[in-house]
C-alpha cells in the first residue's frame, strides 16, 4: 500500500490528478463487468477487445503470434478442457482509484484488482493494479501484472514513462 501511495505521489507532481466524471466512471465500470462476464463465458474475444489494440497486437508480436492465432489459441485450449490456467474471479475498487491527466492529456486511472486464478492444482489470489486508458470516448483495461505488461504499456504510451510498476502481490490459497 505505501508503494501505491508513492507511486501516486509521483504521478501527482509529474502529471495532473483528476476526478473522473461520473460517466467515465461508469464507463470503466460497465468495461470491468463486460470483462467479468466475459471472463464467466470463456469469451476469449471479448476480453481481448477490453484492451488497447495496439497493445494487444503487440503483446502477440512478442509472444511470435499474430492476434487471430492468439485468441484462437486460447479459445481452443479452454473447449478442450485445459485447466491449467484459468481465471475464476475477479474484484475492483472504483473507491481507490487514482485517476492522472497526463501534460499531453493522456488520461489513464489505476485500479486497485484482485483475482483468483487456478493454476493446474492451486488456487492463486493476486493482488495489483489495472490501468485504464482513455482513447477518444472508450477506456480500455490491461492488468499490470507482469514486467513484459508494464515495459510494453510504457513503450506505447511515452507519458507513462515516469510510472513506476504498481506493486503485485500472490498468495497461495490451497
Amino acid at each position: 500500500m505505501l508503494r501505491f501511495i508513492l507511486c501516486f505521489l509521483m504521478i501527482l507532481f509529474s502529471n495532473s490528478a483528476f476526478a473522473l466524471s461520473d460517466n467515465d466512471r461508469a464507463i470503466i465500470r460497465a468495461t470491468f463487468d463486460q470483462v467479468m462476464l466475459d471472463i464467466k463465458n470463456n469469451n476469449m474475444q471479448g476480453m481481448v477487445a477490453a484492451s488497447p489494440p495496439e497493445f494487444t497486437r503487440t503483446i502477440h508480436e512478442i509472444f511470435g503470434l499474430d492476434d487471430k492465432t492468439a485468441v484462437k489459441e486460447y479459445e481452443d485450449r479452454l473447449k478442450n478442457g485445459d485447466d491449467s490456467y484459468r481465471i475464476l474471479e475477479v474484484s475492483y475498487d472504483l473507491d481507490k482509484i487514482v485517476s492522472v491527466k497526463t501534460k499531453s492529456n493522456l488520461e489513464y486511472a489505476l485500479i486497485p484488482t484482485q483475482d483468483i486464478v487456478q493454476i493446474t492444482r492451486w488456487r492463486v489470489k493476486g493482488k495489483g493494479t489495472t490501468i485504464a486508458l482513455k482513447d477518444g470516448s472508450k477506456w480500455y483495461l490491461v492488468r499490470i501484472d507482469t514486467r513484459v505488461v508494464f515495459k510494453t504499456l510504457q513503450l506505447l504510451y511515452p507519458d507513462l514513462a515516469d510510472l513506476d510498476m504498481p506493486p503485485n502481490s500472490t498468495e497461495i490459497l490451497e
